[in-house]
C-alpha cells in the first residue's frame, strides 16, 4: 500500500462511518472507518472502480487472510462485502503505526527488537506457507504495529497459491525486497521466496534501508536487480550485531532458492539461536499443524549457513495460539516497540560495509515509502524487460525510485563494485556502447550480432549486454546475454526492432544504447 497518494473520500458502506483515506495499492484504495455495531475503527479496502481483476483480487486476498488471520503476527480480517455498484471491499483491523519503514528509515531498531520482530512474523509466515500461500511482497512497509504495539504482516493482494503463479495478484512485488528469482514473471510461488523477503526485511530494520540500495550511487531499477542477482550481501557493521546474524541471512538469501534456509521456521529458529548467542529473552515461536497441509520435516541441528539451532522446545515452537505460556520462561510479558528508546543511527555506507566502522554516524533516511519501488503486474515479457533494460518505460508500469540522496560518504575503492579497483575515478564510468549492430532473417527467426567495445575501463567479462525487442502487435521482450549476438523470433508484418546496450554487471553502469531494424513481411 503506498501512503500518501491522491485519495478521495471512501463510499458509504451502510453500519460504517467514513473516517479518511489511509492509502492505495495496485488496485484498491484503503480507508479508515469506524463500525458502528460492534464500536470500533477499521480499516477498509475497496477495489477502485474500472479496474480490471479488481474484485477477483480481493477475494483471492481474502481467502489467502482467512487461512492465518487468526495468527497474533497477521492482520485481522474481520469480513468481506460488496457495494451497490458491484465493488467489494475488505473489513480488517486498524493499525494504529500504519507500517515500520517510517521508523527505520529515520531510526534502525536495536537488535533484541529486531529479532523480536522478526521471529514473530516468521511465525506468521510459516503458518501461510502450511495453509498453502506465499505472501510474495515481505518488507517493511508491509509489517504493522497493533493496538498493544506489536507487528502484523498485512497485505495479502498479491499472495498466490504455492506452485502456482500470480494467482489473482493484479498488483507485482517490490524489487528492493524479492529475490531474483521472482523477478522473472514465469516464476511460480515458492515459500523460499518468502524466506528471502523475511531476511532481507530484518536487515532492513537493523540498517534502516534496503541491502541491495546503494545510498550513493545508481538505484534505478535494472541497477537494484543486478545487485539482488549478484548474490553479495553486505554485512550489517553494527558493534551490537553478531557476525553469526551476517551468516543466518547470507543462507536465507541465496541466490539459489535450493540452497536457501529451507522455510521461514528455520529462519526464525536461527534468529532464536542468535538470541542465545547474544544473551537476549527468546522470542517463541508461535506455529501450529495446518489442516489438510503436511507438515515440514523437523529441522536438522544446524540451518544451513552451519550454525547451530537448536530444535525448539514444545513452548518454543508449537504453543497454538491461546494457549498457556506459564511454562515458557522466554516468552517476553509486553511486546512492544519504542522507536524513541533506540539509541541505533541509520548507517551510510557505499555497497560493502567494512564491519569495523563505528555506527554513530547519522545518515539521511534512503527509502521512502511514498515512493517504493514497485513491479507493477504485467504480461511477462513486460515484467522482464523492466527489470533487465532500466532506461526502457513499460506502457502502464509504475516504477518509483527509492532514492536517498545527499550522502556525504565516500565509496571505499577497494570494495566498490566497479571494473577497477585501483582507480576511483571509475567508480562512475559508464561502459563503452556496443556498435554494428544488424539482423538477419533465418527462417522463423532473426540472428542479431554486434560488436563488443573496446573499454579500457573494464574487462569483458565485467560486461554484459542488455537488449530489448519490439515487434509488430507484440509486448517489448527484454532479457541480456552474455555474448554479442542473440538470436529471437521473429514476426512478420513490419519492423523488428532491436536495442542494445553494454552494462557493467556487478554496478548496472549503462552505456548509451544502439538500435537497428529488419523489415519481415
Amino acid at each position: 500500500m503506498t501512503r500518501g497518494a491522491v485519495v478521495g473520500a471512501g463510499p458509504h458502506i451502510e453500519g460504517f462511518r467514513w473516517i479518511r483515506a489511509l492509502g492505495s495499492g495496485g488496485f484498491a484504495d484503503v480507508h479508515l472507518y469506524h463500525q458502528q455495531v460492534p464500536s470500533r475503527d477499521v480499516a477498509i479496502k475497496v477495489a477502485r472502480p474500472n479496474v480490471e481483476g479488481g474484485n477477483e483480487a480481493i477475494r483471492y486476498e481474502a481467502d489467502a487472510m482467512a487461512r492465518v488471520s487468526s495468527h497474533p503476527a497477521i492482520v485481522n480480517l474481520y469480513g468481506v462485502g460488496s457495494l451497490p455498484d458491484g465493488r467489494q471491499f475488505l473489513i480488517m483491523e486498524y493499525c494504529p503505526v500504519a507500517n515500520i519503514a517510517d521508523q527505520v528509515r529515520a531510526r534502525p531498531m536495536d537488535l533484541a527488537s529486531a529479532l523480536d520482530m522478526m521471529i514473530r512474523i516468521s511465525s506468521g509466515v510459516e503458518m501461510l506457507h502450511r495453509s498453502g500461500y506465499v505472501h510474495r511482497d515481505i518488507k517493511p512497509g508491509n509489517i504493522m504495529l497493533d493496538s498493544y504495539k506489536a507487528p502484523v504482516l498485512t497485505d495479502f493482494g498479491v499472495s498466490a497459491r504455492i506452485g502456482e503463479g500470480a494467482g489473482g495478484s493484479v498488483d507485482g512485488f517490490s524489487v528492493l525486497w524479492a529475490p531474483p528469482e521472482q523477478h522473472d514473471g514465469n516464476s511460480v510461488a515458492e515459500p523460499s521466496q518468502d524466506v528471502w523477503a523475511l531476511a532481507s526485511s530484518l536487515w532492513t530494520l537493523l540498517v534502516g534501508r534496503s541491502p541491495f540500495e546503494d545510498p550513493i550511487g545508481d538505484n534505478t531499477t535494472v541497477a537494484v536487480a543486478m545487485r539482488v542477482r549478484s548474490g553479495r550481501l553486505r554485512g550489517i557493521a553494527r558493534a551490537d550485531v553478531p557476525e553469526e546474524l551476517d551468516e543466518v541471512l547470507r543462507a536465507a538469501m541465496s541466490v539459489d532458492p535450493a540452497r536457501r534456509t529451507r522455510s521461514a521456521l528455520a529462519f526464525a529458529q536461527s534468529l532464536q539461536g542468535i538470541q542465545r548467542l547474544a544473551g537476549l529473552p527468546v522470542t517463541p515461536i508461535e506455529v501450529r499443524d495446518a489442516p489438510h497441509m503436511p507438515r515440514p520435516s523437523v529441522p536438522g541441528p544446524a540451518s544451513p549457513a552451519g550454525f547451530p539451532v537448536p530444535v525448539p522446545s514444545q513452548g518454543e515452537g508449537t504453543r497454538p495460539r491461546g494457549a498457556s505460556a506459564a511454562q515458557d520462561v522466554t516468552i517476553r510479558s509486553g511486546v512492544g516497540f519504542d522507536f524513541s528508546e533506540s539509541g541505533v543511527v541509520p548507517i551510510a555506507d557505499s555497497w560493502h560495509h567494512p564491519r569495523n566502522l563505528s555506527t554513530g554516524r547519522a545518515a539521511e533516511a534512503s527509502f521512502d515509502d511514498e515512493e517504493e519501488r514497485v513491479v507493477r503486474r504485467l504480461p511477462v515479457p513486460a515484467i522482464i524487460a523492466l527489470v533487465l533494460v532500466g532506461a526502457v518505460v513499460v506502457a502502464g508500469l509504475v516504477v518509483a525510485m527509492l532514492t536517498g540522496g545527499g550522502h556525504s560518504v565516500r565509496i571505499d575503492p577497494t570494495e566498490a563494485p566497479t571494473a577497477s579497483q585501483e582507480d576511483p575515478s571509475k567508480l562512475t564510468v559508464p561502459p563503452a556502447a556496443p556498435t554494428g549492430l544488424s539482423g538477419r532473417v533465418e527462417g522463423d527467426s532473426i540472428v542479431w550480432t554486434w560488436t563488443a567495445p573496446a573499454d579500457s575501463n573494464y574487462t569483458s567479462d565485467q560486461l554484459m549486454f542488455q537488449y530489448r525487442l519490439e515487434r509488430p502487435g507484440e509486448a517489448p521482450l527484454g532479457a541480456s546475454s552474455p555474448v554479442a549476438s542473440v538470436t529471437l523470433p521473429a514476426t512478420r508484418g513490419g519492423d523488428n526492432c532491436l536495442t542494445v546496450r553494454t552494462v557493467v554487471a556487478s554496478s548496472g553502469l549503462q552505456s548509451q544504447s544502439i538500435n537497428a531494424c529488419v523489415a519481415v513481411n
